[in-house]
């Protein structure tokens, strides 16, 4: 688990290149800033785990998902 939580930002960063969306995009649907988003996906910042399911949400992806990638990877 350990890796994953190190890896979450770089992990949905990935999946929102993967699936066409902007920063700007995903940033306003979350309600936050650009400026955080660019933190959470650099690691910057410790995306929480109860922030998952919305960004699952917003990627239209299962949270089982983001872990199960951040955990291959």
């Amino acid at each position: 688990m350990n890796n994953s939580q190190i890896d979450l930002g770089i992990i949905i960063k990935s999946i929102r290149q993967e699936k066409g969306l902007t920063s700007k995009y995903v940033s306003d649907q979350l309600g936050i800033s650009p400026s955080t988003l660019s933190k959470y996906e650099s690691n910057e910042r410790k995306i929480k785990a109860d922030m998952v399911p919305s960004f699952a949400k917003v990627l239209n992806v299962a949270v089982e998902d983001i872990y199960n990638k951040s955990t291959t990877n």
